[in-house]
C-alpha cells in the first residue's frame, strides 16, 4: 500500500455544500524517458522496447544501461469530486479550472443529461457534467459514481446510460462506471 504525505492531500469546498478531494501521490510510478535514454546512447529502436518493459540493456560499445537509469518517478492526482451541483459549474472558470493535469477523476454523475434541471435543483451533476469538467481538466481517467437508483444495471437506460453520456463528453473511452467494491489501480 502506499503512503500518502498528509500535506498532499488538499479538501476543496465549492459553493452550495459542495466538495473536492485533490489527493497527489509522489513518486508512486516510474515512465520511461526518451529523453535520459538519449543521453545515454541508446539507439532508438528494441533497446528501447526493452528498457521500457523493464529490462537492462548492453549498448554496442558494452555500456549497459539499467532500466532505472532512464526511467522518471511520477507523481500521481487523484481528484474526487462529490456532491457539487450547478455551483461548481459557474462560468467564470471556478478553481477548478487551475488543477490541470489529473491522472485520476472521480466524480458524481447521479442523472443522465435529459434530467439536467433535476440535477441543479438537488445539487447533483449529469453523467454529461462529470465528462465535459473530466475533459477540461485534462485527466486520463474518469470514474463516476453517485448514481440515482432509477438507474440500474438491467435497463437500457440504466448505469450503462450514464458512462455513455460521460465517455461522449470526455471523448475517451478511458472513463468507467464505478461499482460496489471496485479496486482502482493508481
Amino acid at each position: 500500500s502506499t503512503n500518502i504525505p498528509s500535506q498532499a492531500a488538499n479538501a476543496f469546498w465549492l459553493p452550495n455544500s459542495a466538495f473536492a478531494y485533490l489527493i497527489e501521490i509522489p513518486n508512486c510510478s516510474s515512465v520511461f524517458s526518451p529523453k535520459l535514454a538519449l543521453q545515454y546512447r541508446v539507439p532508438f529502436g528494441e533497446l528501447w522496447d526493452f528498457l521500457k518493459s523493464g529490462m537492462d540493456v548492453q549498448l554496442f560499445d558494452g555500456t549497459v544501461v539499467t532500466a532505472s537509469q532512464v526511467h522518471e518517478l511520477k507523481s500521481h492526482k487523484l481528484l474526487i469530486v462529490g456532491d457539487c451541483g450547478s455551483g461548481y459549474s459557474r462560468p467564470d472558470g471556478s478553481w477548478i479550472l487551475q488543477r490541470d493535469g489529473i491522472d485520476t477523476m472521480i466524480h458524481e454523475a447521479t442523472y443522465a443529461n435529459a434530467l439536467n434541471w433535476q440535477a441543479q435543483k438537488y445539487g447533483h451533476t449529469t453523467s454529461g457534467q462529470a465528462g465535459k469538467r473530466a475533459k477540461r481538466l485534462r485527466a486520463q481517467r474518469l470514474i463516476i459514481t453517485h448514481f440515482s437508483s432509477r438507474y440500474d444495471d438491467e435497463s437500457e437506460n440504466g448505469v450503462q446510460m450514464l458512462l455513455d453520456e460521460a465517455k461522449a463528453e470526455f471523448g475517451s473511452q478511458n472513463a468507467f462506471a464505478a461499482y460496489d467494491g471496485m479496486f482502482v489501480d493508481l
